[in-house]
């Protein structure tokens, strides 16, 4: 898989809830460990894609709001730029998500997606750390 194809995956739904789950999970299995490799740039760190993840659980706790969901892309703008673009291929993955999250539970498929990349990611990186540690 590539960064492409998971950005090809995503887009070829119209909406989040079309996302099946086997395809959502082998997408960000493969997607975190990519982001925790640092295969096109520097290695992201949990703590870089938590910063994003705890905007989008804040909104989990009230209604789906999507004027509000729709302003994650400046944000998700800003944090690649603040950490010199090491974010960018998580925003260009996640806006392809924005665009297709509608209603309530296309924003729970989202933050789903979101959350497996998160956890795939920081196994990713527990494996990195322990390699170095031998």
């Amino acid at each position: 898989m590539t960064l492409e194809d998971v950005k090809k995956k995503i887009s070829s739904f119209d909406s989040m809830k079309n996302f099946p789950i086997s395809d959502l999970v082998d997408c960000a299995r493969w997607f975190g460990d990519y982001l925790a490799q640092g295969r096109r740039q520097e290695a992201l760190s949990t703590s870089q894609i938590r910063n994003v993840f705890g905007e989008v659980k804040k909104m989990q706790m009230g209604r789906f709001d999507r004027r509000k969901f729709k302003l994650l892309e400046p944000r998700l703008a800003y944090v690649a730029g603040k950490n010199r673009g090491k974010t960018i291929d998580l925003k260009e993955v996640l806006v392809e998500c924005i665009t297709r999250t509608n209603d309530q539970h296309d924003f729970g498929v989202f933050a789903d997606f979101f959350e497996a990349i998160l956890a795939y990611h920081r196994e990713a990186e527990s494996k990195k750390s322990k390699i170095k540690e031998e």
